[in-house]
């Protein structure tokens, strides 16, 4: 497997999240998420080693075979995974919608 193929699949996730375009879902694993495709699963993930934070991807097949499993600790991967797991937190919690509705409702509650 050709880790270039495996980094385009990082930069297409980031690129397709951002747009939210895909729908991600909670794995059942606290700081894990999930994108079912029509190829494959992939998983997101941040978790702590010796040397610190670490984000992981995962890639299964439709049957459930895992195929893929990388973690990064640094390097230009490392941050893509960052931007991606923060954009899918952002899109899963919706957390800034969330802050931002309750502000205009407390505001107009208040007026």
């Amino acid at each position: 497997m050709e880790i270039s193929k495996i980094y385009k699949i990082i930069d297409q996730l980031l690129k397709k999240t951002e747009a939210r375009e895909l729908k991600w879902d909670s794995s059942g694993v606290d700081d894990e998420f999930q994108v079912s495709l029509l190829s494959s699963i992939i998983i997101v993930g941040k978790g702590e080693d010796s040397s610190g934070t670490i984000y992981y991807l995962r890639i299964y097949n439709l049957k459930g075979d895992k195929i893929f499993h990388n973690s990064f600790s640094m390097g230009e991967q490392f941050h893509k995974l960052g931007s991606l797991f923060r954009e899918i937190t952002e899109y899963y919690f919706k957390a800034d919608d969330t802050i931002n509705n309750t502000l205009d409702e407390l505001n107009d509650e208040l007026i």
